[in-house]
């Protein structure tokens, strides 16, 4: 995204040169939304992201929309494409980058009561299990090109 752009908001393509060609990766959560097991783990990235999504100006789920993004802007041969990583439990993205973000929402997920403290304790040790395949958040790399 261009700096001063919020999420899902169209990019700017006055930036890009006559000819230019625009790169954009965004996440999109939907791969753990849908397919973690543990259960727990599913209710609880769902609930910690939108908790995310209702305090930040983020749609964790706009890698799925930025090639219509790209394309309502008016970029030429616009693309896209999803790539998501299958780890085991306890490797670094597993039991570091989702760990340690469920990690800072843990209070308000739990304060708010959008998950049990039982869901939170099995999802996090389903992240640092080691006989668990993992399947992380996927990034959508999308490119265009200025007319």
């Amino acid at each position: 995204m261009a700096s001063g752009q919020t999420r899902g908001a169209p990019p700017d393509d006055a930036r890009i040169a006559a000819g230019g060609v625009l790169l954009d990766e965004e996440p999109d959560w939907t791969t753990i939304y849908e397919s973690a097991e543990p259960a727990a783990l599913r209710r609880v990235a769902r609930s910690a992201m939108g908790y995310l999504e209702t305090t930040c100006p983020i749609d964790c789920r706009y890698g799925r929309r930025v090639l219509d993004d790209l394309i309502a802007v008016g970029l030429l041969e616009a693309e896209a494409e999803g790539r998501c990583p299958v780890v085991r439990g306890g490797s670094p993205p597993a039991a570091d980058f989702v760990r340690l973000t469920l990690e800072k929402l843990k209070a308000a997920i739990l304060g708010e009561r959008l998950v049990t403290a039982e869901d939170y304790a099995e999802a996090v040790a389903a992240l640092e299990d080691p006989d668990r395949t993992i399947v992380m958040p996927m990034t959508v790399a999308a490119w265009g090109r200025r007319p």
